[in-house]
């Protein structure tokens, strides 16, 4: 494969092709020129080389839609950290086995180097080990276990150790610029994906339901592993979605009739069957959702279909599912963002919370906005620094775009220590009706001075916005932050961004007094049935 072809792969689909189609070997990857400019900076802290990781790697960060300058340590055993520069993310890359005093003292060693890390820096922090399983909190760990299995003896080379600098084979390198490239990496500096929208014929199933008919449609063993990874994704809480053009009817009866499918019809928030262009319904569906197309996967065997809804929306991610199943897996299962390095209990909500959305818009559809509110019975719980919410909170400082006032994104570290800090505050919102339980929905961050409280930042997720909630979310948040803070005035901090539109209006709607001074502010609750509780840690 020469260099000018590599450097034509222009298409995410032409990529996905050469990357999982079969296995490129070493010297298909070393070729590869990547196509994007380094817009992050990783420093790699080794004591070991990554060299061979790096040489492999650019066309799953290009996959990923990640242009990486890498820069690199010296070699230190001492994990001094001395002289670490500043960066987006920080990729810790050990060799355990090079510590004397057995494993159990690496892994001893090891963490309390790696937590003195994460307490004074503030970057992402990716740990990666051989030899050892370390877990530090607030760090993405990988101890290469799996990778070591998966390749038994051929996981070491040290023969040419004295060349390379690392004990680690060319083929665990390629795995390891795999894992790092589609998974890890990506979960540290980009949003995860919040959806996947799915054709049906020909990629949930081999045929065409219209003509083989409910009977008809194959579930081959690649397709039935390719739905129950689907059902995985659903149950960390991606939304699972369908855009098919075939006949209502017939998509009814096959999710009623065809039992062996792993994947059930109560598992889709959302199906949009029809003959419009799988664009409008992707559009309807990111609308249903209240997020946004980039936070979508378009799934279809139909290459015309990508290119069209690509063209309609450039921002949408797009994956070309293979005749053969099992290949369209292999990209399913690296595909960048919908790797998570933990599930939360939101996760689970997440689904039911949306399928609740429908019945919820049918019942606003037929009555007054306050027979509508009175009628969910609706719970708002407030939380003073409730430190079980810390991973949550962090997790929707990086996930949420629309209603965000200034794009502060937290670690679990700054986190938690603005909750103990004396003059700071956290109040957490959870959310339930008698349709679902959103769990925790919305936050606001504060600061104690001496002319009042300042409102560092605020942000709530799409599923709880449109509900005709906001007013009493947001500033019910806002009363409870200054009730903390034993404080009467306010100022709020807000910065313009592309996307933050929702909170722009919010602001200049109910707070646009308090962006330049502290002002006083008070808020009572207008909806009386609305229960609320306020919880202190």
């Amino acid at each position: 494969m020469s260099d000018q072809h590599i450097v034509n792969m222009q298409q995410p689909w032409e990529l996905q092709h050469f990357l999982f189609e079969k296995e490129p070997t070493r010297g298909e990857l070393r070729a590869y020129r990547p196509q994007l400019p380094a817009s992050f900076r990783c420093v790699v802290y080794r004591n070991h080389s990554f060299e061979l990781v790096e040489h492999t790697i650019s066309a799953y960060l290009d996959f990923a839609g990640l242009g990486i300058d890498f820069t690199y340590s010296d070699y230190d055993d001492s994990l001094s950290f001395f002289g670490l520069p500043e960066a987006d993310l920080i990729l810790l890359w050990l060799d355990c086995s090079r510590y004397r005093g057995g494993k159990a003292e690496a892994e001893k060693f090891v963490r309390e180097r790696v937590t003195y890390l994460r307490g004074m820096r503030k970057e992402s922090i990716i740990l990666v080990t051989c030899g050892a399983s370390v877990q530090v909190p607030g760090v993405i760990c990988w101890d290469m276990e799996d990778t070591s299995e998966q390749l038994g003896t051929s996981f070491y080379d040290e023969r040419l150790e004295k060349y390379s600098g690392t004990k680690l084979s060319a083929a665990a390198c390629t795995v390891a610029a795999r894992e790092l490239g589609c998974r890890y990496i990506p979960s540290a500096l980009c949003t995860p994906l919040k959806g996947i929208v799915l054709d049906m014929d020909h990629t949930l199933y081999s045929g065409v339901l219209g003509e083989d008919g409910v009977q008809g449609v194959q579930l081959t063993p690649a397709h039935r592993a390719l739905q129950e990874k689907l059902v995985t994704l659903a149950e960390q809480g991606f939304f699972l979605t369908i855009t098919s053009k075939n006949d209502a009817r017939d998509v009814t009866k096959l999710w009623d009739t065809r039992s062996d499918f792993p994947l059930k019809k109560e598992m889709f928030s959302k199906v949009c069957v029809g003959w419009e262009s799988k664009a409008e319904s992707i559009r309807q569906i990111a609308s249903f959702l209240n997020i946004g197309i980039d936070s979508l996967l378009f799934i279809d065997d139909n290459i015309g279909e990508l290119i069209n809804a690509k063209a309609q929306l450039p921002e949408l991610h797009v994956l070309h599912a293979q005749p053969d199943a099992a290949i369209t897996l292999r990209a399913l299962t690296h595909y960048p963002r919908l790797w998570k390095s933990r599930n939360l209990a939101e996760d689970a909500l997440r689904a039911q919370d949306a399928k609740a959305r429908e019945e919820r818009e049918t019942m606003r559809s037929s009555m007054s906005a306050e027979d509508y509110l009175r009628s969910l019975d609706v719970k708002l719980d407030f939380y003073v620094n409730e430190r079980n919410n810390v991973e949550r909170i962090s997790e929707l400082s990086r996930k949420t775009n629309q209603f965000i006032f200034s794009y502060a994104r937290y670690s679990p570290e700054q986190i938690q220590a603005l909750m103990d800090g004396s003059s700071t505050a956290i109040i957490s919102v959870h959310m339930s009706d008698k349709l679902a339980d959103s769990g925790c929905i919305g936050v606001v961050v504060g600061c104690r001075h001496k002319d009042g409280v300042e409102l560092q930042e605020c942000f709530v997720s799409c599923r709880a916005l449109g509900r005709g909630l906001d007013e009493v979310i947001v500033l019910g948040a806002v009363r409870e932050l200054l009730s903390a803070l034993n404080g009467d005035r306010l100022r709020i901090t807000f910065h313009r961004g592309e996307r933050n539109e929702p909170a722009a209006r919010f602001v200049q709607q109910n707070l646009s007094q308090y962006l330049h001074e502290f002002s006083c502010f008070s808020y009572s609750n207008p909806y009386p049935f609305i229960t609320t509780h306020t919880h202190y840690a």
